[in-house]
């Protein structure tokens, strides 16, 4: 292990024990967009995950995922997590945004707020959910339609002189 000294010129800058309550979070994206037909699958539509870690335990964590933007979010509840061992522990959290405005390019962002012990956010994390009700426009090949075989028509033959 390897240790170093760091000259502090003031008290307050040395390093201290983090106190239980001490909480954070990070978040990152799987998919950030969906283009195709209402409504987006869950499997393809924008999907986030936080990792919340706590210095202490044990405690409970509440947080929420939070949406801003043209369009409500498919869930705003808040959420809460036990931790029930001392020392540093996380959990990973995941959220699916399925809201949609049909025939609209939705666009948003999202964060994870922490509520409790003590309220701490991620940055926002922007998405775009556009899809719409008729057939596809354009060629999709999640949402291709079967369609019927066509047989070509043989080639025109040519006569002898």
């Amino acid at each position: 292990m390897l240790a170093s000294t760091v000259a502090c010129p003031h008290p307050a800058d040395t390093l201290s024990t983090e106190p239980a309550d001490d909480v954070s979070v990070v978040a990152a994206a799987s998919h950030t967009s969906y283009t195709g037909q209402c409504p987006p699958p869950a499997d393809r539509a924008p999907s986030f995950q936080a990792i919340i870690t706590v210095a202490g335990g044990p405690t409970t964590v509440a947080y929420q995922w939070l949406t801003s933007g043209s369009g409500g979010s498919s869930n705003t509840a808040p959420h809460v997590l036990d931790f029930p061992d001392g020392g540093r522990q996380h959990a990973v959290i995941s959220f699916t945004e399925t809201s949609y405005i049909a025939d609209y390019s939705l666009t948003g962002s999202v964060r994870v707020q922490v509520l409790s012990p003590r309220q701490v956010s991620t940055d926002p994390i922007s998405f775009t959910t556009s899809c719409h009700t008729g057939r596809p426009h354009r060629y999709d090949p999640e949402n291709a339609q079967p369609t019927t075989n066509i047989t070509p028509m043989p080639a025109p033959t040519r006569g002898g002189p």
